[in-house]
C-alpha cells in the first residue's frame, strides 16, 4: 500500500462509535433504537478513485464509505457508528499495529436502512380506546396520515 501523508487539519469530522440498546421514548409509550455513545474521534473521511469504485461493483463493498481515525485499540466491528448524523454498522477495520508514532485506521462503514415494513390495518372507528393505537401508528409510521 502506498503511504498516505495525512494532516491534523484532515481529522475535521466528529464519528461517535456506541451500542444500540432499547429506550423509551419522550412520550413514554415505546421503545425505540438509541445508540449508547462509548467513543467519539475525529476522522478524515476518504474518497476512492474511480478504478476502486468499478472493483466493488456488485459486492457487499459497494455502498460503503471509508474513514480513516487515529489508531486506537478499543474499535472493534461489535462496535455501531454515528456519523454526519446518520447510523452506519462497520464492515472492517483495517487497523495499523505498526509502532508508528501516527498510526491510522481505516474503517470501513455501511449505512444501516431503516426496516420497511407493509401493514394493513382495518379499523373500524377511532373512538377514545383507540387513541393509543394512533399516537403509536403516527410515531412508528410516520409517512402515513391517520384521520
Amino acid at each position: 500500500m502506498a503511504t498516505m501523508k495525512l494532516k491534523p487539519s484532515d481529522f475535521n469530522r466528529r464519528i461517535v462509535f456506541g451500542k444500540t440498546k432499547d429506550e423509551l421514548d419522550e412520550s413514554g409509550n415505546f421503545y425505540v433504537p438509541t445508540l449508547i455513545p462509548e467513543l467519539s474521534l475525529w476522522c478524515a473521511p476518504r474518497t476512492r478513485t474511480l478504478n476502486q469504485q468499478y472493483q466493488i461493483m456488485k459486492t457487499e463493498l459497494e455502498d460503503t464509505i471509508i474513514v480513516v481515525v487515529r489508531h486506537n485499540p478499543k474499535i472493534n466491528e461489535s462496535y455501531e457508528v454515528e456519523y454526519q448524523n446518520e447510523n452506519y454498522d462497520i464492515v472492517s477495520i483495517s487497523t495499523d499495529d505498526t509502532n508508528k508514532t501516527f498510526a491510522y485506521d481505516f474503517v470501513t462503514l455501511k449505512k444501516v436502512k431503516k426496516g420497511r415494513c407493509l401493514i394493513s390495518i382495518t379499523l373500524i372507528s377511532w373512538n377514545s380506546g383507540s387513541n393509543r393505537l394512533k399516537r403509536y401508528l403516527q410515531a412508528c409510521l410516520p409517512m402515513i396520515k391517520l384521520g
